[in-house]
């Protein structure tokens, strides 16, 4: 009598939904302002698409991209800017770079192109990893949040072969004059 009256009862709460199963999560939602707000999926076609939280139209919170239904980059937001730590993956789902020690970056940079100086919004500390998981180069950037596209090495960067041991470094400087 007792395993049927909490069959029933367990079966009840599956039903009204009590346990979350079949209910929608809200998304794509906006504030009385107009701006985005909570949870948020953008498809931006040819397989990519973004998964994001904001609060009163800014980024904040986790940030999920996905291209062609794998994950490709994992990190999170703070009042619209990149923060904590993100992670890129490859095509396999193995571990590609992490991205940390974010902050605002103040200074332009010299590219040595026509254009000579250009902005990048953010200075961090980039590692990128060889399939096997070990470290293959690290050091310091400015990038935006394109940063898989295209970045500028500043600083000293250390250069490590597939067993770990230091290989080269290479100074790049500041970038701040020609």
């Amino acid at each position: 009598m007792k395993k049927s009256v909490l069959l029933l009862f367990f079966a009840g709460c599956v039903a009204t939904g009590i346990f979350g199963i079949g209910r929608k999560i809200p998304m794509n939602r906006v504030n009385d302002l107009g701006q985005r707000e909570g949870y948020w999926r953008d498809s931006l076609g040819e397989g990519i698409t973004h998964e994001l939280y904001y609060k009163g139209g800014k980024k904040d919170g986790l940030f999920k991209c996905f291209i062609r239904n794998e994950l490709f980059l994992f990190g999170e937001y703070t009042a619209d800017n990149m923060s904590g730590t993100w992670y890129m993956f490859g095509d396999e789902g193995e571990l590609r770079c992490t991205i940390d020690s974010i902050e605002l970056n103040k200074d332009s940079i010299y590219t040595g192109y026509p254009c000579c100086r250009i902005f990048r919004k953010y200075k961090c500390y980039c590692t990128d990893y060889y399939p096997g998981g070990g470290v293959e180069k690290e050091g310091y950037m400015v990038c935006d949040e394109e940063f898989e596209i295209e970045i500028w090495e500043i600083g000293e960067w250390k250069y490590y072969d597939e067993s770990g041991n230091l290989i080269k470094t290479k100074d790049y400087g500041d970038r701040r004059t020609p």
